[in-house]
């Protein structure tokens, strides 16, 4: 129970400090910040390494929460983006290890200033492509990552990768948009008329409001619940825990219109599972 009262107390103090620093950088909303993004420009990527609320008051208690004490252990990213997480749980004591197919992604994270940059282990690598990091780690996750890839065998080669590198008893952790949530259709969130749940495979848009006030589009591929329960089963991984990640009242107070609307549609959803 310690680490969990640090690790939210952590976070909550990161969230704090991240807002009151934007608070005073409002930025106004460019028409690359308008543009679907998937290229990742340079200006895209310093532009997604904003945060948005729902990373803030959502994913990060929850993931901190599910991940429990990582102080000591080797933890791997399954495309780390600008390295966002990996900053957080080194802070948490983890030993961390990034990838992501993005050259500009892994060039922002390696020239981030932060005191602990320098201690992460930056890498390029496609995460649907064989890794040579086999057994080495005690936890290994992905998050907003599943869904930017566009087929199923891929996915399913990602998430047998993230498998390969966990020691006996790993843990891997995977954060991502809810399957239901084009379904729910919330206002967030633009898909096509003819939508379907069962269509695996659909593209839909996705509206990102950052804590700066900035707004930013990606396009997402749908995967069905079984698509991905069903490719953590096959890597030989046993699923222990399935949560749907919801803010806290007092953020919601706060905050109502950019996290009111997570109360009544599924938007987020982690899984965990054991090697």
């Amino acid at each position: 129970m310690v680490f969990f009262v640090v690790a939210d107390t952590m976070v909550r103090g990161y969230i704090d400090a991240i807002i009151d620093d934007m608070s005073s950088h409002k930025t106004e909303q460019s028409e690359q910040q308008k543009a679907i993004i998937h290229e990742w420009t340079m200006d895209q990527v310093r532009s997604a390494s904003k945060p948005n609320f729902g990373k803030l008051f959502v994913t990060a208690p929850s993931l901190f929460s599910l991940l429990g004490n990582v102080d000591g252990q080797n933890v791997l990213e399954l495309g780390c983006g600008n390295g966002y997480w990996l900053r957080l749980l080194t802070r948490a004591g983890a030993h961390c290890t990034g990838i992501d197919h993005a050259e500009n992604q892994i060039e922002v994270a390696k020239l981030w200033d932060d005191s602990t940059t320098k201690q992460i282990d930056f890498r390029i690598g496609n995460v649907g492509q064989d890794i040579d990091l086999q057994g080495k780690f005690d936890v290994v996750f992905f998050e907003h990552v599943l869904l930017e890839i566009p087929d199923i065998n891929t996915l399913e080669n990602a998430i047998k990768n993230a498998a390969d590198a966990l020691k006996p008893g790993g843990v891997l952790v995977i954060s991502d948009i809810h399957p239901f949530a084009p379904s729910s259709k919330p206002s967030n969130l633009r898909v096509s008329d003819d939508f379907s749940y069962f269509k695996s495979g659909t593209p839909f848009e996705i509206q990102s409001n950052r804590v700066d006030g900035g707004v930013i589009y990606y396009k997402d591929v749908h995967w069905t619940l079984s698509d991905i329960a069903h490719a953590i089963n096959r890597a030989g991984l046993k699923i222990t825990d399935i949560i749907e990640p919801l803010p806290n009242s007092q953020d919601v107070e706060k905050y109502p219109d950019e996290l009111g609307y997570r109360l009544n549609c599924p938007i987020a959803i982690m899984f965990k599972a054991i090697k």
